[in-house]
């Protein structure tokens, strides 16, 4: 921590915690050396937490947990000597470069702070994030105080007590990996979250900030009803511009669009520009419904204006790269559906050039350059694009050319790994998925072999496992055992196919038709596979999981599955059928149906 010759320290670092050993200390060498002293109130850890923190030097104090962040925070700030404070959540991480700046924000007349915080989503760091300008380094006053028991709030306080107080945006980021998927389910932060938030609005039914917050919540569960039931609430009880509307209105959009709800859709970006016009969020939102409905003139149109536009204004925007890499990548997912094959390659690759984390332009422009100019010319870009002597680039190269079904070359940059010893249980799955699709299922079952039992990428390759020791007649005790546990209707499914090849009559897998639905995926996916590896016999056998679930979009499904692999006429006679016993049908069906008849 710096040191100073005054007797208060200039900046305390206020923190409260619970169970973040893994986390902590991220977080604290982020900032440990532009801070004075560090308070952390503890709100009943059980592992190691308080010990790595007092590690840090931190001064911690325990306290009993009420269900009420505000409560929390507020010890922290009573316990702070430092003439600034500055917020920060054990999941949380300084940007290394940006915290050089802080110590030039603390200045006369400027009473807090807002810090770009980049909140990642989905199963890893990277482009998937959403932003936020978020509150973190305020003058230690005793007047201010954080108030709302969840989200807490204290810049509106601030400008309460002060109604001239000075507030700025300042281009500092942190990172905040709290809503990875593995976080959330760790902590099980909804359930906490929803049962903080419905207190809050038993007492307050109106509050429109906690409305949005819960709405946040359905949201995340990808309950897009329920969670437009509570944003349209928050909107009709904002009465004026604050610092959530402009997501509110993003993320009414987000629910509109995953609903199919587009011409609503629409009318919210409207409305909302009205309010920001400068929210290019709602713009690019604007591009991908018209893009869905097949209007292309219009999303093209509204995808370049993003790109004039530019990144909103940090206190508005929602999602990363919507005035930049995400438009570009846009307009080449457009101009390919169009087949401008080089309008779409040369937007790729500017979506890639503007941020190299975002890799999805790579799998495009592999397929364009495959299709237009062929795998050796594809191989050739890509190996002078990608460094070969790097593992992430190499790995990536594989990723790239497993899309497009290359399973040979993929081999090729396998080994490389393996002959430099760089071999691991993700590039070891990699392989034995290689072999497999070429055909080559002992090899493939002892790289697999070569996975760690402990390893994400043993759990990902059992349903496999189990399907080449159908195939091979045998039964690994240890596979079977791990498929009960980790993909129990996986296991079903497969001891539902044992007693059929045995001549054995099945149990029922399931008549809720929501359920049959989840087990026709897998039928399906082991269907798929039986048919490209030729098993034709076990597939007739398979055939039958069918009649053990209450689907009745089986035979659509069964006809298409037959029209990939050739069978025409088999998928003839089972849309047929579908649409004859079922009425059930779609435009690609009829698709199908029209070019069998011509030939």
């Amino acid at each position: 921590m710096s040191v100073y010759m005054s007797e208060r320290p200039l900046i305390s670092l206020c923190m409260i915690v619970k169970n973040e050993e893994a986390n902590l200390p991220r977080c604290l060498d982020s900032v440990k050396d532009i801070v004075d002293e560090i308070i952390i109130v503890d709100t009943g850890s059980t592992d190691n937490t308080i010990k790595v923190a007092q590690r840090y030097g931190a001064r911690v104090f325990s306290v009993q947990w009420h269900d009420d962040f505000s409560e929390a925070r507020n010890v922290s700030i009573e316990k702070a000597r430092g003439k600034w404070i500055l917020f920060m959540d054990a999941d949380d991480e300084l940007d290394c470069e940006d915290k050089r700046k802080i110590k030039d924000l603390l200045i006369d007349g400027v009473e807090g702070y807002f810090f770009k915080t980049i909140n990642y989503v989905g199963k890893s760091p990277g482009v998937e994030a959403a932003l936020n300008m978020n509150f973190r380094l305020m003058r230690n006053r005793p007047e201010y105080r954080f108030v709302y028991p969840i989200h807490e709030q204290i810049a509106a306080v601030i400008q309460k007590v002060k109604p001239d107080a000075k507030l700025i945006n300042a281009d500092i980021k942190v990172y905040h990996y709290g809503y990875l998927d593995d976080e959330v389910a760790i902590k099980d932060k909804r359930e906490r979250n929803m049962r903080i938030i419905r207190k809050v609005l038993e007492k307050n039914p109106f509050d429109a900030f906690m409305r949005f917050n819960m709405g946040n919540e359905y949201f995340a569960l990808c309950d897009y009803e329920k969670a437009l039931n509570e944003y349209a609430l928050s909107l009709k009880n904002t009465r004026e511009k604050t610092g959530y509307l402009s997501k509110l209105y993003v993320r009414m959009v987000l629910c509109y669009s995953e609903l199919k709800r587009y011409d609503e859709a629409l009318n919210i970006i409207d409305v909302g520009l009205k309010d920001y016009p400068s929210l290019t969020d709602l713009v690019f939102l604007g591009g991908y419904i018209h893009h869905v409905n097949k209007r292309y003139t219009i999303a093209e149109r509204l995808f370049k204006r993003c790109i004039e536009m530019g990144e909103a204004p940090l206190e508005i925007g929602f999602i990363m790269g919507v005035g930049s890499f995400r438009a570009h990548h846009a307009l080449g997912e457009l101009y390919l559906e169009l087949e401008d094959y080089d309008e779409a390659y040369a937007h790729f690759e500017q979506a890639y050039k503007q941020n190299n984390s975002f890799t999805e332009p790579l799998y495009k422009m592999c397929h364009i350059l495959v299709k237009t100019k062929g795998i050796s010319e594809a191989r050739n870009t890509f190996e002078r694009i990608l460094n070969l002597e790097d593992f992430k680039d190499l790995s990536l190269l594989i990723s790239i050319f497993l899309r497009q079904k290359r399973y040979d070359i993929c081999l090729e940059y396998i080994n490389r790994l393996i002959n430099n010893n760089m071999g691991n249980d993700e590039i070891y799955y990699l392989c034995g998925k290689c072999l497999f699709n070429l055909k080559r299922l002992d090899e493939a079952y002892s790289i697999w072999k070569l996975v760690n039992r402990e390893s994400i990428y043993y759990n990902m390759l059992i349903p496999d496992l189990m399907l080449m020791d159908l195939i091979k007649g045998r039964s690994d005790d240890s596979v079977v055992e791990a498929c009960k546990k980790i993909w129990p209707k996986h296991y079903s499914v497969f001891q539902r196919l044992r007693d059929l090849l045995g001549h054995r009559h099945p149990q029922l897998l399931s008549d809720d038709a929501s359920d049959s639905k989840k087990y026709a995926d897998i039928i399906f996916d082991i269907l798929d596979k039986l048919l490209y590896l030729e098993e034709f016999d076990i597939f007739e056998a398979a055939l039958n999981l069918l009649n053990l679930i209450e689907d009745n979009t089986v035979l659509l499904r069964l006809g298409k599955l037959y029209y990939k692999y050739g069978f025409k006429r088999h998928a003839e006679d089972e849309i047929l059928r579908s649409m004859k016993l079922f009425n059930v049908y779609d435009c690609e069906a009829l698709d199908l149906l029209n070019r069998i008849s011509m030939g």
